[in-house]
C-alpha cells in the first residue's frame, strides 16, 4: 500500500516540476472536500519541504448545495489537522447565471475562477492548483467534441495556463480513490456530481461508461493522449498564428488590430483563420471564441467580399474588408458631438483632443510650422457656435482650392483613407458648415485671405496607445 502511495506521490512531484513548472513558492488550492480536491492537497502538503512551497487552501461555497456547512466544516478541520491556512467565501451561482443569461455551470465556473484569481494575487502566490484529473480531461475533450471543435479545442485543458496548474492530469480518478484509501482518508460527495441535468454528468455517467464497455476499455486514456498530441498541433498552430499575426500587423489597439491584405494572403486558409481568431480573442479579451460558423463567414467574406463588407460577432466585434487592408475591431464607435467655446480645449474620448483658440489680431509674422494637425482659419468666418462632431452621411464641404464643394464620402475615396478610420476623424464645424476636416483639409470659406484681420488657431492632439 504504501509502495503506491509513493510512487502516486513521486509521479506528482514529478508533475509539478516537469509539467506546471514549479519550483517554490506560494500556492492557492482550490479545496471542495471532494476526493479529487482531496487528494490534490495532500499531495501539495506532503511536498511542501521538498519542493520549498507554502500554501493557501481556498473553499468556495457556490451556493448550489444544501450539505455545504458541512462541507465547510470538513474543510476547516482538514485544514486544522494538516497546519494549512484556509479561506472560505461564496458564491451566489444562481443570480449570476441569471443575470449573464449563462449555464449554472459555467457561472460557477467563472465565479470560482475569478475569486482564486483574487485570492492568488492577494497572497502573492506563484500559482492556482487546480483538481483535474485524466477523467476529467476525457470529458473536456468528448464535450468539445459534442459542442463541435477543433484542435484547440481537442486540446483540453493544459497542465498550466497561465498561474493555474493542473498537477493531477497524470492521474485517474481511481488512482486517486486508491490513494485516498491507502492514507486512510475520507472525503466529500457532491451529488450535483450525479444529476443528469449536467451536461458533463451525463458524459460522465453515461457516455464514458458505454464508450468503455463497448468500444475501448481503455477509452479515458486514449482521449487523453488524444488531447496530448493535440495540444502539441495547437502550441505549434500558435507560434505560426503568432508569427504570421505579426508579420501581417499594421496597426494594434485596445479596440482595433489592422492585418496588411496581401501579406494575409500570403498564407494558407488555415493560418488565416487563426489569424483572425487570435486578433478577434485579444481584441475581445477572451470574451468571443469564434466557431465553425464564424470561420466559414469569414472565408467567404475573404473569397468573395467587397470593399466595406463586413463579418459580425455577436454584438460587440466585427471584422471589415478595407482597402488593401482586414480590420477586427470593436463595433464601430458611436458617433460624438462636443460644443467648444472660443479659447477652450474639449477632449473627445478615445480620439483626441481638440483646441480652438480665442479670436487674434492678426501680425505679418504670426505663421505657423507646417502641420497636419495645426490649422489658421478667418476667425471673422467662423459664424455661431462651435460644434466638433464625427462624419454623417452626407456631410458635403469645400476642400480648399478646389473648384466647388464635395461630399465627405468622395473626399475620403479621393484620398484613398481607409474606411475604419473614416468614423474618427474629427470636424470642427460652425453655423456657416465644415471648418477643418481634421488632419485632412480645411474649408476653402474659411482660409486665411489678405482681408483677414483677425485668426483663430485649431489644433489637435491625437490619442496614442
Amino acid at each position: 500500500m504504501k509502495k503506491n502511495s509513493d510512487s502516486v506521490y513521486a509521479r506528482f512531484v514529478t508533475a509539478l516540476r516537469e509539467k506546471c513548472g514549479i519550483s517554490g513558492g506560494r500556492i492557492v488550492v482550490a479545496f471542495s472536500g471532494g476526493p479529487d480536491s482531496l487528494a490534490l492537497l495532500h499531495l501539495l502538503s506532503r511536498a511542501r519541504e521538498e519542493l520549498a512551497i507554502e500554501l493557501v487552501a481556498v473553499h468556495i461555497n457556490h451556493g448550489l448545495r444544501a450539505a455545504a456547512e458541512e462541507d465547510l466544516a470538513f474543510c476547516e478541520q482538514v485544514c486544522r489537522d494538516w497546519n494549512l491556512p484556509l479561506i472560505c467565501d461564496t458564491l451566489d451561482t444562481l443570480s449570476e447565471a441569471r443575470t449573464r443569461k449563462t449555464s449554472i455551470e459555467t457561472a460557477a465556473r467563472d465565479g470560482r475562477y475569478r475569486l482564486l484569481s483574487h485570492y492568488a494575487q492577494a497572497h502573492r502566490a506563484e500559482a492556482i492548483a487546480l483538481g483535474h484529473t485524466m477523467n476529467d480531461q476525457a470529458e473536456t475533450v468528448l464535450a468539445n467534441i459534442l459542442r463541435g471543435t477543433g484542435v484547440r479545442g481537442l486540446a483540453g485543458m493544459t497542465w498550466r495556463w497561465n498561474n493555474r496548474i493542473r498537477p493531477l492530469l497524470g492521474f485517474q480518478r481511481d488512482e486517486l480513490l486508491n490513494y485516498l484509501q491507502n492514507e486512510g482518508l475520507q472525503w466529500r460527495t457532491d451529488e450535483t456530481n450525479e444529476s443528469p441535468a449536467y451536461t458533463r454528468n451525463r458524459i460522465r455517467h453515461s457516455l464514458l461508461p458505454k464508450l468503455q464497455e463497448e468500444f475501448n476499455p481503455q477509452i479515458i486514456t486514449a482521449l487523453a493522449h488524444l488531447a496530448a498530441n493535440a495540444a502539441e498541433a495547437d502550441e505549434w498552430l500558435r507560434r505560426e498564428t503568432g508569427e504570421a499575426l505579426q508579420r501581417c500587423l499594421l496597426f494594434s489597439s485596445e479596440k482595433k488590430i489592422v492585418l496588411d491584405i496581401h501579406r494575409f494572403s500570403s498564407y494558407f486558409s488555415s493560418v488565416q483563420k487563426h489569424v483572425v481568431r487570435e486578433a478577434l480573442e485579444r481584441i475581445s479579451r477572451g470574451e468571443y471564441r469564434a466557431d465553425f460558423t464564424d470561420m466559414q463567414r469569414v472565408q467567404e467574406l475573404l473569397s468573395h467580399g467587397r470593399i466595406g463588407k463586413k463579418v459580425s460577432f455577436g454584438k460587440q466585434w466585427e471584422m471589415l474588408l478595407d482597402h488593401g487592408c482586414i480590420v477586427i475591431r470593436t463595433q464601430e464607435q458611436q458617433a460624438f458631438t462636443r460644443r467648444c467655446k472660443r479659447g477652450e480645449k474639449v477632449t473627445i474620448p478615445g480620439i483626441g483632443e481638440v483646441t480652438v483658440s480665442a479670436p487674434m489680431p492678426r501680425t505679418a509674422d504670426l505663421h505657423l510650422p507646417p502641420s497636419r494637425f495645426e490649422q489658421l482659419v478667418d476667425a471673422d468666418e467662423v459664424k455661431g457656435e462651435i460644434i466638433i462632431r464625427s462624419v454623417l452621411r452626407g456631410d458635403r464641404f469645400h476642400p480648399l482650392g478646389a473648384g466647388g464643394t464635395k461630399t465627405l464620402s468622395n473626399f475620403f475615396t479621393d484620398r484613398k483613407i481607409p474606411l475604419h478610420v473614416r468614423g474618427e476623424i474629427p470636424l470642427i464645424t460652425c453655423d456657416a458648415g465644415i471648418i477643418w476636416v481634421v488632419g485632412q483639409q480645411i474649408d476653402d470659406r474659411f482660409k486665411v485671405t489678405t482681408q483677414t484681420t483677425s485668426l483663430l488657431h485649431l489644433a489637435f492632439k491625437e490619442f496614442t496607445l
